[in-house]
C-alpha cells in the first residue's frame, strides 16, 4: 500500500482527503444532526484535506519530508507572504 502511495501521490492525497472527510461528515449528518442543527463535528471533516496531506507527505517522504514541507515559504508571485503550518488555510477562511 505504501508503494502505491508513492507511486501515486495525487490520488493518494484526493482519496484520503474525501474518505477522512466524508467518514465524519456522514454520520454526523445522519445520526447526530437533528433537525438541520449544526453540529461542532462538521468542523473537523474540514480538516480531511490537511490530514490527507500530511499522510501522504509522511509516507512519500518521510519524516524529514514533513519538516520540510511545514517549514516551506509559501511564494505567490515572487513574494514570501504566507509560511505554511497547516493552520494557515484554515485560518484564513475565517477571516
Amino acid at each position: 500500500m505504501t508503494m502505491w502511495i508513492k507511486r501515486h501521490q495525487i490520488y493518494s492525497f484526493f482519496i484520503l482527503a474525501f474518505a477522512i472527510s466524508w467518514a465524519i461528515w456522514i454520520p454526523v449528518i445522519l445520526f447526530v444532526s437533528k433537525d438541520g442543527e449544526f453540529h461542532p463535528l462538521l468542523y473537523i471533516g474540514g480538516y480531511g484535506p490537511f490530514l490527507s496531506a500530511v499522510l501522504v507527505t509522511w509516507i512519500a517522504e518521510g519524516g524529514h519530508g514533513l519538516r520540510q514541507c511545514m517549514h516551506a515559504p509559501v511564494t505567490l508571485e515572487g513574494t514570501t507572504t504566507l509560511t505554511t503550518s497547516g493552520l494557515v488555510g484554515r485560518f484564513s477562511t475565517f477571516g
